[in-house]
């Protein structure tokens, strides 16, 4: 039987989080076998799909091509999330393993929507409960699989939406586990990362969110044990990003449109621009109209003279971005938050006003931002085909990739991240 791995991303876990998960029945026996790399650097921004598009493949935005969440759809405040897998421009590592003849099944993990890999579950939403939820995870999904695991995943729905959202992950996993016991297996839950937006970065609803999220894990754990595929299969977790907690929400487009630079219709709708704001929450990538008068230079100096009044901490010019975290793509400068800051997307809305949880991007805690900043992902890995246990203090999120494919015994070309050697025997 071949090696397997398991790969579960828990959006916005922490090196900190593992005092919590420890104490628990599932991930407490996975933590004790295995080796922990703390402190793992993400890349910039810290948005939950660009990172994991970094984890699958090892590589910078630069290279992957995904550097937001969102489209950048000027007028539109909340645009349509990236979710197609034809966006991304390097494989992941699924990908590559399926050329060695490994089976591959993918549920909920970021840009796999039409991925040619044998199981593929596709979210329909992430901060919002979708209307047509099941019929959309049926759309995006390898056809026929949903109604296959339907039944299965019955008692999900009607729970609270970030719980809803992770129970069918578990459930459908477990399904997937039990009957095709794929080589490799990919999934992604949420409910972290919408706990510490609700609440801040710490707060007393971690505790029974890891319950539940232990729970699920639990059903894997048995699934793969009933398989008899448990003590063939490499267990890896990993976290994507921190936060930060935010006190203030300042509009950026707002600050433009108090500057001449948007112009609104009579209804408020944009009319036209010469300067926008993309917000990635704790960051904001700005973009300048080039059929206008005005330049980046100008807009740069602009936000540099409000800074303080704007909650800007630092601002790059897109080359100084690829320079120092590579992230490049189709905009002009990137705002960097003062750490207390959120950027709106909005324009109609006052300049500055309070946190409000009804966007993940202005909630009570947040990122998107540098980096270096805040709390650091953990990435977990236990391996039973090795005694070795070790801890490291640090690490890099596009190291992941090439580690777990040098698990598996092949390798990833070109990825800007090299294999993690104390974790290779």
């Amino acid at each position: 039987m071949p090696k397997k791995l398991l790969l579960i991303s828990i959006d916005a876990m922490i090196s900190k989080d593992i005092e919590i998960m420890k104490e628990l029945p599932a991930f407490g026996s996975i933590i004790g076998e295995a080796s922990i790399v703390k402190n793992v650097l993400p890349i910039c921004p810290t948005l939950t799909h660009p990172v994991h598009v970094s984890i699958g493949t090892g590589c910078y935005p630069d290279k992957h091509g995904i550097i937001s969440n969102d489209y950048f759809l000027p007028g539109q405040a909340f645009s349509p999330w990236l979710e197609k897998a034809d966006l991304v421009k390097v494989p992941i590592f699924p990908q590559i393993a399926k050329q060695y003849g490994y089976t591959c099944a993918s549920v909920f993990w970021p840009l796999t929507i039409g991925m040619d890999l044998d199981w593929v579950l596709g979210r329909a939403w992430v901060h919002e409960r979708n209307k047509s939820q099941q019929q959309t995870i049926k759309d995006n999904s390898t056809e026929g699989l949903f109604d296959e695991v339907a039944p299965f995943v019955e008692s999900c729905w009607g729970k609270e939406h970030y719980e809803e959202s992770d129970s069918f992950c578990f459930l459908s996993a477990e399904y997937l586990l039990r009957k095709y016991k794929p080589d490799i297996t990919l999934i992604h839950v949420v409910l972290m990362d919408h706990i510490r937006h609700a609440y801040g970065v710490f707060s007393d609803q971690l505790a029974p969110a890891y319950k539940f999220l232990d729970d699920g894990m639990a059903r894997l754990l048995d699934a793969m044990k009933d398989a008899g595929t448990l003590d063939d299969t490499i267990i890896c977790i990993t976290g994507d990003h921190g936060q930060l907690d935010i006190d203030r929400v300042i509009s950026l487009n707002r600050f433009f449109v108090d500057s001449g630079l948007i112009r609104l219709n009579d209804d408020g709708s944009l009319q036209d621009w010469d300067a926008y704001a993309h917000s990635a929450s704790l960051t904001s990538y700005i973009h300048v109209n080039a059929s206008q008068s005005c330049s980046a230079k100008s807009i740069m100096q602009l936000l540099l003279d409000n800074k303080e009044r704007l909650g800007i901490a630092e601002i790059l010019t897109r080359e100084q971005a690829q320079q120092r975290y590579h992230l490049d793509g189709d905009f002009d400068l990137l705002v960097e938050t003062d750490g207390h800051t959120a950027f709106s997307p909005r324009w109609t809305v006052p300049l500055e006003t309070p946190v409000d949880n009804t966007d993940y991007r202005t909630s009570v805690a947040g990122h998107g931002h540098f980096p270096e900043k805040g709390e650091k992902p953990a990435f977990i890995v236990r391996n039973p085909y090795s005694s070795k246990r070790i801890t490291l203090e640090s690490g890099n999120i596009v190291d992941q990739a090439p580690t777990m494919a040098r698990l598996l015994g092949f390798d990833m070309p070109n990825c800007d991240g090299t294999p993690i050697s104390q974790l290779l025997d």
